[in-house]
Parts: structure tokens; sequence; C-alpha cells
């Protein structure tokens, strides 16, 4: 094994294509997938499945991944380190999410108040399980997440184990996110039963497939007819536009600012998102950092700015 054999396997999962991953990194496709083969032959399982439609990692895969993922982002800032040496910002901050375009939004707004500023900033759009060991892994200064309120005693249990503090923000009733593509969308309804739901294919977020937390579904009473498993959300909010699909969504309040930045943003994203009937589970929002560490004040300033917008 290669830490070259690493970039390649984490941009596949990436990209979902040995072709788009191997423009991405300016290599030629045929030693990507060289690479690759090599790789699995020597570990003796398939990281991936291929198919008419890409590549998603197997359950095997999905574990491989996850180790390696820290081992990738040491890598990278050790890369940095060498490459800036004395020139490295004097204010950093790297923050895990697990998939929130209106932080990116914020984070926007913290950066043009540091513009005159050396800065480093870093935003990581990940799964719930790889934030908290990211923060726990010191790969991440915090993480803003959302949990499931079903799930509480696990995540608790987790978060415990890995010495880690969570403070949560707000708690938001469950609801799924449709498209111009579902005839939901076209209704003046504003919430939808779950039985209502299985004529229409689901899109699933991949780390759910093989998570602690793959049977949300059935604890929604949301029964599955046929899904759509994709480990990129611009590609789930793309699905929306094409598809009749849905996605477990969570409605949450707008931006406390409306820039140019953010209205191309919201426009370029058609969904609508319907509140779940009869649904006593709820999504929490919140983040974590390390137990005992010392917050910079760019980190209390991105924290009040998401505390903040999602208090309304």
């Amino acid at each position: 094994m290669t830490l070259t054999q690493f970039r390649y396997v984490l941009e596949i999962a990436k990209t979902g294509s040995v072709n788009q991953a191997a423009n991405n990194l300016f290599t030629a496709q045929s030693v990507l997938s060289s690479a690759l083969k090599t790789l699995e032959t020597e570990l003796g399982e398939k990281i991936f499945y291929r198919t008419t439609k890409g590549m998603s990692p197997t359950p095997f895969g999905q574990n491989f991944i996850a180790f390696i993922t820290p081992i990738q982002l040491h890598m990278e800032q050790l890369d940095t380190f060498l490459l800036h040496g004395q020139s490295t910002p004097k204010t950093q901050l790297s923050i895990a999410t697990t998939g929130f375009y209106q932080i990116n939004l914020l984070l926007a707004e913290l950066m043009e108040k540091y513009v005159p500023s050396q800065i480093f900033l870093e935003l990581l759009e990940t799964s719930l399980e790889e934030a908290m060991s990211m923060v726990a892994e010191e790969l991440v200064d915090l993480a803003f997440i959302r949990r499931w309120s079903c799930y509480t005693g696990l995540t608790n249990k987790r978060l415990r184990s890995l010495r880690l503090d969570y403070y949560p923000i707000r708690s938001f009733p469950f609801g799924v996110a449709v498209g111009p593509g579902n005839p939901l969308f076209h209704t003046g309804q504003t919430t939808v039963a779950a039985t209502a739901l299985r004529e229409f294919p689901c899109v699933v977020y991949n780390y759910i497939e093989s998570s602690p937390y793959r049977d949300i579904y059935d604890r929604l009473g949301i029964s599955i007819s046929s899904r759509i498993v994709t480990n990129s959300r611009a590609t789930m909010y793309e699905l929306l536009n094409e598809t009749p699909a849905y996605f477990l969504n969570t409605p949450t309040p707008d931006l406390p600012f409306r820039s140019s930045k953010s209205k191309e943003s919201s426009h370029s994203v058609q969904r609508r998102t319907l509140l779940l009937e009869d649904c006593g589970i709820e999504s929490e929002f919140g983040w974590i950092t390390r137990r005992g560490h010392q917050r910079s004040s760019m980190e209390e300033e991105c924290v009040q700015l998401v505390t903040q917008w999602l208090r309304g």
C-alpha cells in the first residue's frame, strides 16, 4: 500500500468515477485503474462496485476509506507545513460539517472580515462518525453536526469515549426534501405522510448504508421501494431536479443576511422540505470540540455565527 494509492481511492470515492478522478488528479485513467487493481489484489477485497452509473464503495471499501481519510489529511497538513514553513498563516481554523451549504456562506462572510490578515480556513464535509473522529484526532478544531433524536444514547456514548464536548444549538422537526422532478414539489402542501413516499425513489447518502443509523427509515415508518446511493451532496441536489426522488432533510431558518452570494446559491438549489406527519423524531444541530480545547477568537466567532443562524 502507498500514499498515492490512498489518494487515488479517496478521489474515486469523492467523484464516483475513475475518469473524473484521473482528470482531477491530472493523471491518466489507466494509471488510476492499474493502481486500484493492484491495491485490491493486495488487500484481497474489492474497494468499489463497478456499475454503468459509476463507482461506489463496497462495505469493505467504506471501512477502508474511513481508515485512510485521516492519514491523507495528516499528510496534506504536513505538506502544507513543509511548503510554507515560517510563512504559515497566524490565524488558522479547520472545521468539519455533516453537510450544510449555509455554513459555507456564513464562513464566506467571516472570511471577508479577515481579508487583510493572513489566515488559513479549511472546511471539510463528512459523516457524523467521521466528524467526531476528526475532532478527536485533532484533524479539525471543531465540527458542526446534525444528529437524530432516536440515536441520542448511541452518539452520547461515542462522544464520551472520544472525550469530546457536545453543545446542542437547536432541534427541528423531521422532513424530506423534494425538487421539481417530484409531484409533491408542485402542490401547496407543507407536510407529507410517510406512506405517501413509498412510490418515490429515495436518495441515500452512502455512509448511512453501513452505519449504526441505517435503520432510520424503519424508525420513521418509511418503506423504500427503490433507492439511489451517492457520496455527493451535489448529486443529491441534482437528482431532485431530474427525478421524483426525495431525501431526508431538516427545515432550517433563512440565513441572517442576504448578500448577492447567498441569493445566487439559494436559487441554484431548487427544493422544498415537507415535514413528516406524526413523526416523533427530531434533528438536533450542535457543535463538538475536544475536551479541554482552548478555542480561538475565530472559532468563537464561527460558533456564534452558526448559532445565530440556527436560532433565527
